[in-house]
């Protein structure tokens, strides 16, 4: 696997080695990437001016950059937390080897595989997706347009889940995440975090170890 970076959000990108994105026509691909890595130095990093600084020498109103690739299958998303790992009756728990982990090779895509569908009941016919790493994607579409519509209606969600029995947190405006639904099958998060860090294979050992071996584990039915 050969690794790039979006010098316009700090983002990894994992390619097989023969693969040349700077030649692919796959409009999905940001026209920003460069083969030099600049890595994370701490975990208090944020991505600025096409480099990493302290989030405490961040501007004031500092917003973390999001790629300006079009989306053409736009979401408006949350992660649960903790870190879990959602399993239904065609998607059983995902099992990596502390090899696997120690060596970074592990299937780090198969997080971001839909696992679950959340009726919404709106005139489009469009759900929420539920990915296999805690991910619940709304559509950006008519009846969620903007942000704010967007975090009300993954709010009224999470409350569901939490009337179930689910711990989760609210979701506050500096937490949305801006995804798609990429290949009809994975949520692709355009809005760096641990779970995009995981699902690249770009995280750090200390990341690795507890959401990968020892994930809450909830379940879901199709």
């Amino acid at each position: 696997m050969k690794h790039y970076q979006d010098t316009q959000t700090g983002q990894i990108y994992a390619f097989e080695d023969d693969f040349n994105p700077f030649l692919s026509e796959n409009r999905n691909i940001p026209k920003t990437l460069t083969d030099v890595i600049k890595n994370k130095p701490t975990e208090t990093s944020v991505w600025y001016g096409e480099d990493w600084i302290e989030k405490s020498d961040a501007p004031f109103d500092y917003v973390e950059p999001i790629s300006s690739v079009p989306s053409y299958n736009p979401a408006w998303m949350v992660h649960l937390r903790p870190y879990s790992a959602i399993v239904s009756d065609r998607k059983k728990q995902i099992s990596f080897s502390l090899e696997q982990i120690n060596e970074n090779s592990y299937a780090g895509m198969q997080l971001s595989e839909v696992v679950g569908i959340l009726p919404l009941k709106i005139n489009q016919r469009l759900d929420a997706l539920v990915s296999y790493d805690g991910a619940i994607a709304i559509p950006q579409c008519s009846a969620f347009p903007t942000r704010s519509e967007g975090i009300a209606k993954l709010n009224e969600i999470l409350c569901s889940l939490l009337l179930g029995g689910i711990h989760a947190e609210v979701l506050h405006s500096h937490e949305l995440v801006i995804g798609s639904l990429h290949k009809k099958t994975n949520l692709f998060a355009y809005t760096p975090s641990l779970h995009t860090r995981l699902r690249e294979n770009w995280a750090s050992i200390t990341e690795l170890l507890e959401p990968l071996m020892h994930p809450r584990v909830l379940s879901v039915e199709c």
